[in-house]
């Protein structure tokens, strides 16, 4: 649907030129390349064979090319997608043989496209410096193929965010933030800032950190939550899955019988009166019968003991604020679980799913053009523990 939207909208000549043969293309790219041709009067199909046309990419970039790489060249720039790209493999460490695990070339494709189009290209910076966790691979594929650039920074090294910020994204510090730092991050989100956070439990707390997003009434719950409604887990209370609600970040995930994985979530409440600016929406919460184990350094039972906090609470936040004619812009998530590849991958990336949403209603962009791999291995089934 993403690729028909992205082909419906388009508007501008765009060239395939297929580094091969035509009677020697792989067959299933040809495939593809043939749907793109059908689904838009504006796509055109041509074969450069680097044995007749040496030279040709060249015009392009330096690297060499293997046969069957893919130059998508619109009116505004040109996209290189080597052949390599259009398969995903994994390497057996036993035979140290590669397998053909996924197709990725609907993926690129449409991903060329829009970066070939574009008017402007946004940037993402990853903010460092505090023991945060680092972005997985497979994550930071997602985010390239919806054609934002990223640039690990750490906050000591600048005075503000840089000024080209289109969104910024803070991996789970385990380390807080010096009040400069803070007043960095708070100066930015307070002048219509855009950014993913995730936060994850800690026995030291992060004051500095929690007063940033405490302006914008999130207030973290000690401990780890566990689920009493075994609809709202699966394996373990721990391992939640929570209900989505409908919202612009979820909208390909409510009401489609999709989870989102969270396994070992902090609780928060969120406080919707702050401020008559404020839009605040818990996309993601617990059943009533959740709770917030206290003590985790002697967890010995999943019931509700004495000291442990009774739900509901939310483990996602979508929280708006209009300034003058900019917008602030808030996913918040609470478990840095949440973007591990397996955990992903356990419901079907649905996790990444997510983040790719609200990155895409970050930066404007009005069609989506993160096209998943399509996985040749059998994807997991995920039951409740119901």
């Amino acid at each position: 649907e993403q690729t028909k939207e992205l082909l419906q909208a388009l508007d501008e000549d765009i060239t395939f030129y297929v580094l091969a043969d035509k009677n020697a293309e792989d067959a299933v790219v040809e495939k593809t390349l043939a749907q793109y041709k059908d689904l838009s009067k504006h796509i055109k199909i041509e074969y450069r064979d680097q044995s007749l046309y040496p030279d040709f990419t060249s015009a392009y970039t330096s690297e060499s090319l293997s046969a069957g790489s893919i130059i998508v060249e619109g009116q505004k720039r040109s996209k290189v997608i080597p052949y390599e790209e259009l398969y995903e493999t994994e390497l057996d460490y036993n035979t140290y043989s590669e397998t053909t695990t996924g197709y990725d070339g609907e993926g690129q494709l449409t991903s060329a496209i829009d970066y070939v189009t574009n008017d402007s290209l946004s940037k993402m910076y990853i903010l460092s410096g505090h023991n945060e966790t680092d972005l997985p691979g497979a994550l930071l594929s997602a985010i390239e193929k919806k054609n934002l650039e990223t640039e690990v920074i750490n906050l000591i090294n600048y005075d503000t965010i840089p000024e080209d910020a289109a969104c910024i994204f803070i991996a789970a510090p385990l380390s807080d933030y010096s009040a400069e730092d803070a007043a960095k991050v708070q100066d930015y989100m307070e002048a219509g800032g855009k950014a993913i956070v995730i936060s994850s439990y800690s026995e030291e707390p992060l004051p500095n950190f929690a007063s940033i997003w405490s302006h914008y009434g999130i207030t973290l719950t000690d401990g780890i939550i566990v689920e009493g409604s075994q609809n709202h887990y699966t394996q373990n209370p721990y391992y939640l899955l929570p209900d989505i609600s409908s919202s612009t970040v979820t909208s390909s995930l409510y009401g489609a019988n999709r989870y989102i994985f969270m396994p070992y979530a902090q609780g928060m409440t969120l406080d919707s009166e702050l401020r008559d600016t404020l839009s605040v929406e818990e996309i993601l919460t617990t059943s009533e019968q959740a709770y917030s184990k206290t003590d985790t350094a002697h967890m010995e039972t999943y019931k509700k003991e004495d000291n442990d906090v009774a739900g509901p609470f939310a483990l996602g936040a979508y929280i708006t604020e209009s300034i003058g004619d900019n917008q602030t812009k808030l996913l918040y998530l609470t478990t840095a679980n949440v973007i591990q590849e397996s955990v992903n991958a356990t419901v079907s990336g649905a996790n990444y799913e997510l983040i790719i949403n609200a990155l895409g209603d970050m930066t404007e962009q009005e069609v989506s053009s993160f096209v998943p791999v399509k996985n040749y291995s059998t994807e997991l089934l995920t039951v409740t523990g119901s």
